[in-house]
């Protein structure tokens, strides 16, 4: 009976030493498993970082960018006002020419009066009562 139980404790001592070998091995599968977890979740938080950063940019960038759109807006606007004005003086000027070309014409030949022609020369000048803006009421530039 001695020799029995005895028996029977070696054999559940070798039963209990395999357990403990299996339950260790799976303890270390466990620790890798969890070290692999923590590695894959750092990578996921350093991507998550990156698209912040990268979303950041892009942000700033879109911002830059219209604030340039609108500036260029701006400057296309004030090169169509200067367009139109130097439209305008062109034409005053063409319509002085004409008017100073008829009145020297005019006194060449000796058909016309000069005092009606100085009227119609002083008149084109005038513009017809359009002036040109003055040369400082121009936006300044940016």
């Amino acid at each position: 009976s001695t020799s029995r139980a005895l028996a029977e404790q070696t054999t559940a001592a070798d039963q209990f030493a395999k357990e403990l070998v299996r339950v260790s091995a799976m303890t270390a599968k466990v620790t890798r498993a969890m070290v692999e977890q923590r590695e894959a979740a750092a990578q996921i938080s350093r991507a998550v970082e990156d698209s912040r950063k990268q979303s950041d940019q892009t942000a700033r960038a879109m911002v830059e960018q219209a604030s340039a759109l609108k500036e260029m807006i701006g400057n296309a606007q004030n090169i169509a006002k200067q367009m139109g004005m130097l439209s305008r003086a062109n034409k005053e000027h063409s319509t002085v020419a004409e008017s100073l070309f008829q009145f020297l014409t005019g006194i060449d030949s000796g058909e016309n009066e000069p005092k009606r022609q100085v009227g119609k020369v002083t008149a084109a000048a005038a513009g017809n009562g359009k002036k040109s803006p003055a040369r400082g009421t121009r936006k300044p530039r940016r």
